[in-house]
């Protein structure tokens, strides 16, 4: 299959992924039943969604994304209207914060 692009997953769908991702941080923010609303992911067109939560007022907003010293991509914030915390994930801190557990 030279030249074909084969998917890791057949199942594999990211469509809307990030309009939920969206959805679901402006809801959690709104709904004052926390402290504080943390988006892990680096993509950038999320950003929207950090700012719109933030201007809710009712919880504070912090994002995480991955960070290889390598890639000049990866540096910095998500770039936000607000400035919010952001931690910067390595592999490391990545593989640390995996839960072992099988919730099977």
């Amino acid at each position: 299959m030279e030249g074909k692009k084969i998917p890791i997953r057949s199942s594999r769908r990211e469509k809307g992924i990030d309009v939920m991702c969206a959805l679901a941080l402006v809801r959690l923010a709104q709904s004052g039943s926390y402290d504080i609303v943390a988006l892990a992911s680096r993509d950038t067109d999320l950003a929207p969604a950090l700012d719109e939560a933030h201007k809710l007022q009712a919880a504070k907003i912090e994002a995480s994304k991955w960070y290889d010293p390598s890639d000049r991509r990866t540096f910095g914030n998500i770039k936000t209207e607000a400035r919010l915390w952001t931690t910067s994930m390595n592999r490391d801190h990545f593989m640390g914060s995996l839960d072992p557990r099988n919730y099977e």
